[in-house]
């Protein structure tokens, strides 16, 4: 299979830029996945503002949400959530 170009929103790459080093490469190795596996389903599915389904993939504490335009061959990632852990 060819791979997939990668399209990311600017808030995604802003939110990237402010998570730690480990976090960070934990969602970049997710991402360059994605290029190789567009078919990849989530853990969970999400639907967004416009009625579409996203993919929601979990990286390490990240939940990255994601949908795959298999028309122009391009993963479009929307959104990331961090989850906090609770226990204390």
């Amino acid at each position: 299979m060819n791979e997939y170009r990668l399209a990311v929103d600017l808030e995604v790459l802003e939110q990237l830029l402010k998570t730690d080093e480990a976090q960070r490469q934990q969602i970049v190795d997710l991402l360059a996945r994605l290029r190789h596996q567009p078919f990849l389903t989530g853990e969970f599915r999400e639907i967004d503002d416009t009625g579409r389904s996203n993919e929601v993939v979990l990286a390490g504490n990240t939940l990255v949400f994601f949908w795959s335009d298999h028309a122009v061959k391009t993963v479009r990632v929307t959104k990331l959530e961090f989850i906090e852990d609770d226990q204390t």
